[in-house]
């Protein structure tokens, strides 16, 4: 197997830790390649970038799901034993429960009607405000909106605090100290309250899926059994939560069109090539995830090309 460039520091920890976003591509042009091997908590990490490696790091049959994710993020951002943690035919079963619920052009027009609705009725209250937070609106709007549309119930006294928690959640993966630990409390919180709404819906012994919750609710395995309700309110969350992320689009859309006026402007009277335009140039600098991590699943072991299962 042909070496790959190295990366000549001996642990790039606090070079990831400074550089952030940056760290993968700057490494990249000072070495002239589009793959590099480095040291990462003192660990051998290969980091790659492009349109064929995004390809080749999406082949099941070269990385894996399973422990790439670091708990930290687990027990704050993702969950424990969702879907982004599976692979092989668990993960295809899990995976279809999201595309055949969600991704369908009648369940998205729902989602964004919804939106459009809690909006109208957010901008109607601002002008009773001296001053207003956009990104808590934003939050507190996105969670009403995309509850409605799943079937979950969420009283207005609720509201504030499950879009902060889903905000903390979000918030938290990559912190330490309190901040981590915030984040961590949210997640028990909101699974906790999932879970309770998902037992009331097992308690009726009616199997139905009218809604995005009882579907997850009755969601069975690949094996035919139902999913533990904590696993079914992890999935869940994997719906809301990031609807609830938009937020940070929100305000940083926001925040550019007040530093660059003549985008102001154009939105006055736009049309959709203008708002898509904003919306993938603001999606681009505002970097949700900086990158992504996988187990290798097999590696190669010579020129004939044989195989064996990664240690």
């Amino acid at each position: 197997m042909a070496a790959f460039p190295q990366d000549t520091a001996f642990d790039s920890t606090l070079s990831l830790i400074r550089k952030g976003y940056r760290f993968i591509s700057d490494t990249c042009r000072a070495l002239d390649t589009d793959v590099f091997e480095t040291r990462l908590l003192f660990r051998s990490v290969i980091c790659m970038r492009g349109a064929e490696a995004a390809r080749i790091f999406y082949d099941p049959d070269k990385f894996l799901r399973h422990g790439a994710m670091p708990t930290r993020a687990q027990k704050t951002l993702v969950g424990v034993d969702g879907v982004q943690s599976l692979d092989g035919a668990a993960h295809r079963h899990r995976k279809h429960l999201f595309i055949s619920h969600l991704m369908n052009h009648e369940r998205i027009n729902a989602l964004a009607e919804l939106h459009r609705m809690h909006w109208h009725s957010t901008l109607a209250l601002w002008p009773i405000h001296e001053e207003m937070v956009l990104f808590d609106h934003a939050q507190n709007t996105l969670c009403r909106s995309v509850c409605a549309w799943a079937g979950v119930p969420l009283p207005p006294s609720e509201c504030s605090r499950r879009a902060k928690e889903f905000g903390l959640m979000i918030d938290s993966g990559a912190r330490i100290g309190w901040h981590h630990w915030r984040g961590r409390m949210a997640r028990s919180s909101s699974e906790k309250w999932l879970m309770a709404e998902i037992e009331k819906i097992r308690s009726s012994k009616q199997e139905a899926a009218t809604s995005i919750l009882q579907a997850f609710a009755w969601h069975r395995d690949e094996h035919g059994d139902l999913l533990p309700s904590h696993t079914a309110a992890v999935e869940l969350i994997n719906v809301l939560r990031p609807t609830v992320a938009i937020a940070q689009l929100v305000a940083f859309s926001a925040l550019a069109i007040h530093q660059y006026p003549h985008v102001r402007e154009k939105l006055l009277n736009p049309n959709q090539n203008t708002l898509t335009g904003l919306f993938w140039r603001c999606a681009g600098f505002i970097l949700f995830f900086r990158f992504l991590r996988r187990m290798l699943a097999r590696i190669s072991t010579g020129k004939d090309g044989a195989s064996k299962k990664a240690p």
